[in-house]
């Protein structure tokens, strides 16, 4: 059986892809919050693990050894700009955790979703080559 640890998974995308990975057959190691809304994700036969991706300490002893895939789905999406600092810790310093890690911990996998609010707001079409503000 393929195992999968996921982050964001109290969201509208996690949850979703939850779900699926259960139908596909996945055993599902699923991180939250302390502070989170269970009440969705309860519904499903998955393992929960508290902790935050902006601490590093609580990923250490919530990714399992060996997982078949990390899918980093957890993210910032606020677009105000009294938020930045907060943004910056969820959406930088918590992806890089992830990653390192992952790599820690000997992930065969990591799959990253990433949101337009890691770029910041822009008037016209973007790609890689624009600058974040």
């Amino acid at each position: 059986m393929k195992t999968a640890f996921v982050t964001g998974a109290t969201g509208f995308l996690g949850i979703n892809l939850v779900k699926q990975l259960l139908a596909e057959g996945w055993q599902v190691t699923a991180l939250h919050r302390r502070t989170s809304d269970l009440t969705y994700l309860k519904r499903f036969d998955v393992t929960l693990v508290e902790g935050a991706i902006a601490d590093k300490d609580s990923l250490i002893d919530a990714i399992p050894e060996n997982v078949d895939a990390v899918f980093h789905v957890a993210a910032n999406t606020s677009m105000w700009s009294k938020f930045n600092n907060q943004q910056y810790q969820d959406n930088v310093i918590g992806t890089r955790n992830m990653v390192e890690v992952a790599l820690q911990k000997k992930a065969k996998r990591f799959i990253h979703t990433s949101s337009i609010s890691a770029w910041g707001h822009h008037p016209n079409e973007i790609d890689e080559t624009a600058e974040s503000n």
